[in-house]
């Protein structure tokens, strides 16, 4: 019996998908953390993010940060780190620990104005 091109092709793409280093860090960490939500378990599975993370299901997603960010510690527990174009802010007294609470395009706001005023935002709310 033939398979039909497409078929093959679209095989041989989930087959190297799901052996990627990343898809095998995303299985990794679901696998020793069942009680993961549903909605943070389908981001990861996607390599997504969503405010509410905490910093290992991010990296579980996304991998670890290319660099940190200003450092914010004045204002508490906050934590920013750059991914790609993406600033992420993280609200929590250890990294490890800590909860997304805001995802921002860094590359747009060059002096990172806006990410000081969230966060500010957000210390003032707590």
């Amino acid at each position: 019996m033939r398979v039909p091109l497409t078929v093959a092709v679209l095989l041989l793409v989930v087959a190297c998908e799901s052996s990627s280093p990343y898809a095998r860090r995303r299985e990794e960490y679901l696998e020793a953390h069942p009680d993961t939500k549903p909605a943070v378990r389908a981001a990861i599975l996607e390599g997504e993010i969503l405010v509410g993370m905490t910093y290992p299901e991010v990296v579980a997603s996304i991998g670890r940060f290319d660099s940190a960010g200003p450092d914010m510690s004045r204002h508490g527990d906050y934590h920013v780190r750059l991914y790609d174009e993406r600033a992420l802010a993280f609200f929590g007294a250890e990294l490890e620990d800590a909860e997304l609470i805001f995802v921002a395009k860094w590359m747009d706001d060059p002096m990172f104005r806006r990410i000081q005023d969230r966060i500010r935002a957000h210390d003032a709310r707590q």
